[in-house]
C-alpha cells in the first residue's frame, strides 16, 4: 500500500485508506511506539512513534517489524508492506 503520510499531534503519523475499515473482531490497541492502528471516528490510519493513552475507538492492526526508529522522520508518499 502506498499512501502519503502527514503529523499529528507529538507521537504519530497518518493517513486515510481509500475505504473504511471493518474493524469487526478487531481487538483495540494497546501497544506503544510502533504500533499500527486504526482510529474509527475520524477514518485515519495511525503509525505512533512514541507512548499513548489507551482509546476505545483505536483499533490494532499490527506493528513495525524494523526501523521504527524511522517512523518520526517519515514524510510525503511510503509503502507499507504485510511481513510475513
Amino acid at each position: 500500500m502506498t499512501v502519503e503520510v502527514e503529523d499529528f499531534s507529538t507521537n504519530e503519523k497518518i493517513f486515510y485508506p481509500a475505504d473504511a475499515l471493518n474493524t469487526a473482531d478487531t481487538p483495540l490497541a494497546e501497544g506503544g511506539a510502533g504500533t499500527l492502528a486504526y482510529y474509527e471516528p475520524w477514518g485515519d490510519v495511525v503509525m505512533f512513534y512514541g507512548d499513548y493513552s489507551p482509546n476505545p475507538s483505536l483499533y490494532a492492526l499490527g506493528h513495525v517489524v524494523s526501523g521504527n526508529e524511522l517512523v518520526s522522520e517519515m514524510t510525503g508518499t511510503i509503502t507499507i508492506c504485510a511481513a510475513d
